[in-house]
């Protein structure tokens, strides 16, 4: 009898342990937002002399949308992007002295208090900027979040989602210079644990990128 109250009280003692442990594997103890790229970043360091002016400029395009639902990338991100263009503007082919569009690499990865990657998702930030309206300003063009690498523990979901919080112009009406709100939202869940991480981003049309 003594043998087997000892091993009955073994085999609860082993599946309480699983059971703690698969809790504790698929607990998210951290999240972290990287730049891959950060080298290669212009920021714009003069935030005092920066003045927003509503009104002059518009957005174009999507507002919102998603790029990876449940683990998987969608393919009609390729399509989906905005811009911000100047009041009175009908379409991007009326501006001029459009620049290269510039890409930036973020990774989003979610670990567990064991260190494991649970997630771990890269995605690039990109737009064309400088284009100029009869000659003033600089614009935005093509802004777009989009997937390039998605891996995910098995037992875990994870979708991305993407918004254009606002636009509005940085400079002065006699020198407007687009300024532009992304939003990037991470929806994580385990079998144990739902978490959300955002990360916002301000792009202009002068090129700069700058973490919010």
């Amino acid at each position: 009898m003594k043998i087997q109250l000892a091993f009955i009280f073994l085999v609860l003692t082993c599946q309480s342990f699983a059971i703690d442990s698969s809790h504790d594997f698929y607990t998210i103890s951290k999240i972290k937002v990287i730049a891959l790229n950060s080298d290669h970043f212009s920021y714009n360091e003069d935030k005092a002399a920066v003045s927003m002016g509503w009104g002059e400029i518009v957005r174009v395009g999507e507002q919102a949308w998603a790029i990876i639902k449940e683990n998987k990338p969608i393919l009609e991100t390729q399509k989906k992007w905005g811009g911000a263009l100047p009041q009175g503007a009908t379409s991007w082919t009326q501006l001029q002295g459009w620049q290269a569009p510039l890409s930036y690499d973020y990774k989003v990865v979610a670990e567990n208090p064991f260190g494991i990657k649970l997630v771990d998702i890269t995605f690039k930030v990109i737009f064309t900027y400088g284009g100029s309206f009869q000659g003033k300003g600089k614009y935005l063009m093509n802004a777009t979040i989009l997937p390039a690498n998605v891996n995910v523990f098995i037992g875990t979901k994870a979708s991305v989602n993407v918004e254009i919080r606002d636009v509005f112009n940085m400079r002065s009406e006699e020198d407007p210079v687009a300024a532009m709100l992304l939003l990037v939202k991470t929806n994580i869940e385990t079998p144990v644990q739902s978490s959300i991480a955002t990360q916002s981003f301000s792009i202009t049309g002068e090129g700069n990128l700058t973490e919010q």
